[in-house]
């Protein structure tokens, strides 16, 4: 990955794990925290796999499906 990408990438990941983190101390919402926070784990994999020309490992379960019911 370019190192422009790799910046902006890790920028927007890690001031969205940061909204995530007060997401769910304001709401005590764990369960769609954590299926946020799988959402954008998959989303960096995927950008990672794009730009080194490999799949993805994973890919984004459809909507209104957790990750555990897509892994299970």
């Amino acid at each position: 990955m370019p190192e422009a990408d790799a910046l902006d990438v890790s920028t927007l990941t890690s001031s969205t794990y940061t909204g995530l983190m007060s997401d769910y101390l304001i709401t005590g919402d764990r369960e769609r925290v954590e299926t946020a926070l799988d959402r954008l784990a998959i989303l960096v994999d995927e950008w990672i796999a794009a730009c080194s020309g490999r799949p993805a490992e994973r890919s984004l379960p459809g909507p209104g499906v957790t990750s555990a019911e897509a892994a299970g």
